[in-house]
């Protein structure tokens, strides 16, 4: 059922707070999970952020969030009254509260893109209540049906903003919720201005006057839109552990489904990135990681073979290094097997010159091109070429790089070199002959004006 349209003044405030407070509950969940344990502090969040999505999407009239949110929240609140009955249900409850997190964002996601939430989130629900019944040590009731659920879910509507901590009201007050579409405009402005002051600066026809007054103005000028530019870029700057803390969830799935026993370890998710780029890079890094778990780390059998830690281990860095963002990430896996992917690659017909002229770094690219996998067999992760493939487009749309180094059995390490903005950057011009550069500001280490001397100095040495 779409939207009641005198709702949706409300729909881009419900969207940004119920995703805000899913990528919250993954993060608690994620971290317990480690702990095998709910702590109290996770226990009252968990019910707290059930609470508010329950009573936002049903005074939305989405019933289907409304109703799994409900029936998550009455298992957390049998926790609150008694810990000790999380004894019984510990693992499933993981699983199972993971799932719902899962339907819950793919359903926010729906009403993002058309307006609507319609999945029947019944059989979720009534496991939720047989994991309710077993704690309080009842028997497992029948699977309820759909409708009668969606209408006990819809009373609690007004009990919505009891988001909200106590605490909450002050911070709140001192922060506002902006469209992305404003901002990039404001961007767009920006870069107009600056382009603009630029080009009245830099006026051929000023050149030879004398224009004291003038050039002290440009010289305000300048000062004030490059704070205005500075401040609008901050304003779009982002960290980088929004996405660092998605790819946890994804080696944390992928563990189970494979087998496999691996550790995400993220350093600098501090590090900040534009929006739009750190919205560009979420899927290369997904595509990254799950090459990670899936073709580079072995099976812990496999592992205690080769005489390493029976736990694998991905890293994820990120740093800032002048005007881009440097970010690897590393495995200790088994790494890339050079005569493997050659061995793709002349099957393929895809060598574009003698094999002994390939270096290392040659051939681990190739694994980047369409269609390319090393895979016998297509599966759930990998095996159809469209990953590493997918990964280098988008950092390319961005203005990104990337480059692969492996060691066998050492592991493999894919380094991604993206800008800090797409927004205007400062430059200087650089003539050489008839050729007009623009070289960034922040690229260049040292500039100075070559005197005569320095000119019979280059001459005498021939440089």
């Amino acid at each position: 059922m779409a939207i009641d349209p005198s709702m949706e003044p409300m729909l881009e405030v419900f969207i940004y707070e119920t995703t805000t407070l899913l990528e919250q509950l993954d993060e608690i969940l994620l971290e317990s999970e480690k702990s095998k344990s709910f702590s109290e502090d996770s226990i009252n969040e968990i019910f707290r952020t059930m609470h508010t999505i329950k009573g936002s999407s049903a005074m939305m009239e989405f019933n289907g969030i409304s109703t799994l949110a409900h029936a998550v929240e009455d298992v957390f609140f049998i926790i609150r009254e008694d810990p000790a009955r999380l004894s019984n249900v510990n693992e499933a409850l993981f699983d199972l509260v993971f799932q719902a997190s899962d339907f819950l964002k793919t359903e926010v996601e729906s009403v993002q893109n058309n307006g609507e939430a319609t999945k029947d989130p019944g059989g979720m629900i009534a496991e939720l209540k047989r994991l309710a019944a077993i704690m309080k040590g009842e028997s497992a009731p029948a699977a309820p049906a759909p409708k009668s659920e969606e209408k006990s879910a819809s009373a609690p509507a007004p009990a919505a903003p009891a988001a909200a901590n106590a605490g909450a009201g002050k911070v709140k007050q001192s922060l506002v919720s902006v469209n992305q579409s404003k901002l990039d405009q404001l961007m767009d402005l920006v870069g107009e201005i600056v382009t603009s002051e630029s080009m009245v600066v830099g006026n051929p026809e000023l050149r030879g006057l004398k224009l004291d007054n003038f050039h002290k103005s440009a010289r305000e000028l300048r000062k004030l839109t490059d704070e205005l530019q500075d401040m609008v870029m901050s304003i779009r700057m982002v960290p980088l552990s929004g996405v660092f803390q998605k790819m946890n969830r994804i080696v944390r799935d992928m563990c189970k489904k494979l087998g496999k026993d691996v550790d995400l370890v993220t350093e600098g998710g501090d590090t900040e990135v534009d929006k739009t780029i750190n919205e560009a890079i979420g899927d290369p890094f997904m595509h990254m990681i799950r090459n990670s778990m899936d073709h580079g780390i072995e099976p812990v059998e496999e592992r205690r073979a080769k005489g390493k830690p029976p736990r694998g281990r991905i890293t994820i860095a990120a740093k800032n290094v002048g005007g881009e963002i440097v970010i690897t990430i590393a495995d200790d896996g088994q790494g890339l097997d050079t005569e493997a992917l050659m061995s793709k690659a002349r099957a393929n017909g895809i060598l574009t010159k003698p094999e002994s002229e390939y270096t290392d770094k040659e051939i681990f690219g190739l694994i980047m091109l369409p269609g390319f996998s090393t895979n016998k067999e297509v599966t759930e992760f990998s095996g159809r070429g469209v990953g590493m493939d997918v990964v280098r487009q988008n950092l390319e749309k961005v203005g990104g790089t990337l480059s692969i180094d492996s060691k066998k059995d050492v592991g493999t390490t894919f380094t991604i070199k993206i800008p800090l903005t797409l927004a205007i950057v400062d430059g200087m011009e650089l003539t050489v002959g008839d050729s007009v550069f623009t070289l960034p500001i922040s690229s260049i280490k040292q500039s100075f004006k070559v005197s005569e001397d320095h000119q019979v100095l280059l001459d005498t040495d021939g440089t």
